[in-house]
């Protein structure tokens, strides 16, 4: 899984490869712990990519919490802290 470019000024970058088709689904909190962006996707087999826009979100620090199943099927979390500049 990479999540690019970071810090960022606008567009953060999700992307990973994935075996087969599986759900997943990301949170992003503010510094405070508050959802201010969350989404349930659905990703195929190979690369995938999905974009988030910050450029309306204040600049300063989120946590992105992104969720998926393992090839074993167990629930994994991946937790990123990004950085937002304006």
């Amino acid at each position: 899984m990479k999540v690019y470019p970071n810090p960022t000024e606008n567009i953060l970058n999700v992307e990973s490869f994935e075996n087969v088709e599986t759900s997943i689904s990301y949170q992003l909190f503010d510094a405070t712990g508050k959802v201010v962006r969350s989404e349930n996707l659905i990703w195929h087999a190979g690369t995938n990519k999905v974009s988030l826009d910050l450029k309306n979100y204040a600049a300063g620090s989120y946590y992105l919490i992104i969720r998926k199943p393992n090839a074993n099927g167990i629930l994994e979390n991946f937790s990123y802290k990004i950085q937002k500049t304006n």
